[in-house]
Formats: structure tokens, sequence, C-alpha cells
């Protein structure tokens, strides 16, 4: 019968192995441990899913009125008709790089650009083409430009003898603009209603030099999804085609500079000012009438009358209950000090030591016995308080009113 001697170090119930302590077994994850990492896998999976697709999606710019994208608010497909009629057509974020552009130069949402480089920006091109511009771009390229409403979109007439809008009906609408007198202009696909129209076409306009500027109030004749209605397409050829080279600016607002420092202030809308002066002004006029208004003093009898003696005696008590020796010593020279100092004409801001020196003088006491009193330690216990009591009073009578001026018959 063969045997097995123990393993040194096992124990009943635990690994087998030697040193480990029971209960620590290795064991494969279980069901619940494995269900615990699944949600977070999973998180992380879709996380790397949605980035990989939108890198493979938006390979190309989605972005309105960009000539990279192909979505239907983009102008990829007015871009690919002018490159295959020769046309170079570069699109850029920079401001700086279109500024070097001699053709045509496309601005996009260029209230977005500062209007102090505007001028700059454009007084190298040949043709300016605004992409629905505000006032203040206006005013900055087009100076005789002005906004003036905006209308529901719809096909209309051009209305006019410019040789771009020749092609017929196409969309209209949206923003409309009016020119001063005495320009050179061409007014192109009027707003219902008169007064405003969605193309103007301004012949070396202001700022811009001599460059010819062209207001388009209506995006969507660039756009994908309206390219293929109506006249649009000859429209917007016709508007980007003059130059053989085109500059596309879509500016970008993390890269574009500012024209000047920003502050929290800039950012504000031009009524905060006037609400916190309203607010200002109503937390006075509430002050001043719920503030508490002080008037002469009213001298009113006391309900009960307190004898001196009882104020003393209630004190003194309160001192022996705390058994405060040395404040109630210190209380005493000091009150003696003071009165010492009116007697014998010591200035109010002497020092202590100052006013044993006259005493001493004024009385001929020993002047260390005279600073022991006044000026020593304090008491240790109630009887020392009591002799220290005794001390200032002698010391307070041998000073009389007269004192000072005796002091030699004293000595004698």
């Amino acid at each position: 019968m063969t045997t097995s001697a123990p393993v040194r170090g096992a124990r009943p119930g635990g690994s087998g192995v030697p040193g480990e302590p029971p209960g620590r077994q290795s064991r494969p994850a279980g069901p619940g441990e494995r269900r615990r990492w699944r949600f977070p896998l999973l998180v992380g999976l879709a996380v790397v899913v949605a980035a990989a697709l939108a890198t493979v999606v938006g390979g190309g710019s989605s972005g309105d009125l960009d000539p990279a994208s192909g979505s239907r608010a983009g102008s990829r497909a007015v871009t690919r008709i002018l490159e295959r009629q020769g046309v170079l057509v570069t699109r850029t974020g920079d401001p700086a790089a279109a500024r070097a552009e001699r053709g045509t130069l496309v601005l996009v949402r260029p209230d977005l650009l500062p209007t102090d480089q505007l001028p700059g920006l454009t007084s190298g091109a040949a043709r300016v083409v605004l992409v629905e511009p505000g006032q203040d771009t206006l005013d900055a390229v087009a100076p005789g430009v002005r906004l003036r409403g905006t209308a529901p979109a719809a096909t209309a007439d051009p209305a006019c003898a410019a040789p771009d809008a020749g092609a017929g009906p196409a969309r209209a609408g949206g923003q409309g603009y009016a020119v001063a007198a005495r320009q050179r202009v061409d007014l192109c696909f009027p707003h219902p209603g008169g007064g405003a129209w969605s193309l103007v076409e301004v012949d070396g306009a202001g700022r811009a030099g001599t460059a010819t500027v062209v207001v388009l109030g209506q995006g969507d004749v660039l756009r994908n999804g309206h390219l293929a209605d109506d006249a649009d397409a000859a429209l917007a050829l016709r508007v980007l085609g003059h130059d053989r080279t085109v500059t596309w600016l879509v500016p970008d607002p993390a890269t574009v500079p500012a024209s000047g420092p920003t502050t929290v202030r800039d950012l504000l809308p031009p009524w905060v000012g006037w609400v916190v002066l309203q607010l200002a002004v109503v937390v006075s006029l509430t002050l001043v009438w719920r503030g508490r208004r002080l008037g002469p003093l009213v001298r009113e009898p006391l309900p009960v009358v307190v004898q001196a003696g009882e104020t003393l005696q209630g004190r003194a008590r309160l001192y022996r209950r705390a058994r405060a020796v040395d404040r109630t010593a210190a209380t005493l020279r000091t009150a003696v000090l003071r009165r010492l100092a009116a007697r014998l004409a010591v200035r109010p801001d002497a020092a202590p030591d100052a006013v044993a020196v006259r005493v001493a003088d004024a009385t001929g006491q020993d002047l260390q016995g005279v600073r022991h009193v006044l000026l020593g330690p304090p008491p240790r216990d109630e009887r020392e308080l009591v002799r220290l009591a005794d001390a200032l009073d002698a010391v307070e009578r041998d000073v009389s009113p007269g004192s000072s001026g005796d002091q030699g018959e004293r000595r004698r």
C-alpha cells in the first residue's frame, strides 16, 4: 500500500499551493465579471465606429455654401462646372490667402470677417461676389448699397438688362438690397412690393477700388439642391465665370483674426448697460424708502435704579467666584494710578513708572517700595490681595493735594 506524504504548508480546504492562504484560489472570471466590463467596452466601440464614420462620410467639408461639400447646402456642383469650363476654383478659409486674388473673389458669410480688414482683402480682386452680406460688410465694400428687409424664396424674372441675369427666371427672394441715387448699378430680381432687389451689381464700387461688386442676396442659386432649378445654374456660372481664377473664401470663426481686443463688455448686448443702471436706481430708491431714519436722541427713564455700591459688590462677587486675583489687583492698581496722576498733575499719557517716581518724591518714601506697591507682581491669593489693597490705600492717603509742595517738610 502506497501512501503519499502531505504537502508542507497545505491546509484542509486550501488550494494546495505552499504558502498560499485558503480562499485565494486562481479561478476563471465568472459571468458576473464579464457582464461588468461589457457596457464600457460597447461604449468605447461605439465611439470608435462613430469617429470612423464621421471621418469617411465627412472627408470633404459639409458646410453651407462650401465648394468642397456635396450636400444639398454645399456648392460642389457649380465649382465642378466652372472647372470643366477652364476656371480654376480655389477654396480657402484663410483671409490672408485670399488677399492675393486678382480674379474673382467669392465671400461666403462675409459678416464673420472683421470689417476693418475687408477693404484690404478685396482691393486686389477684379470682381467681388458677396453672398448674403449684412450692412456692416456693405459699408466696408459697397458703401452705396443698403440692406432693405427680406422676402420668401421664390422664382422670379430678372426684370433688368444685366448680362449676368439674362438667362431667365431664377430663384430669388432672401435678403433684399437698395442703392443710393446716382450710382452705376444693375438691379435684378425685385422683391414683391418693390424697393428691394435680390441681385445688385455695382461697377467700380467705392472702397473695393475698380472691382465690380456683386451683392447676391439669395445664396440658393449656388447650392447643389437648387442648381438644376430654372436658370439658377446659368445665373451662377455667369456671375462667377468672368475670370480664369476664382478664390472661394469660407471663413472659419476659429481662425479668423479679431479686429480688436474682445472683452466681456463687447460680448454683451447694448441694452445691458441700461438695465444695470435702472437696477441701481431701483435699489437706491428702495434703500432710501426702507432705510432706518435716525432722529434726535430721546432720554428715557431707567426702569430700575441701581446703586453704585450694589454694582461694585456684584462685580466683586464675580471676581471672587472666578478666583480672579490677578485681574482684581490690576483693576485696583489702575484706578489708584489714575487718581494719583490726576492729583500730582502728571500728564495723562505718562508711563506708570513716572507716576511712581512722582509719588515717591511727594511722600518721601522709598522708590522701590512705591514701585512694588503700584507696579509689582500680582498677588497669589486673597490674603495677599487684601494686603495689597491696604498698601494702595495707604499710598493714596499719603499723597494729599498739597503734598507735592510740602515735600521737604515731610522728609524732615
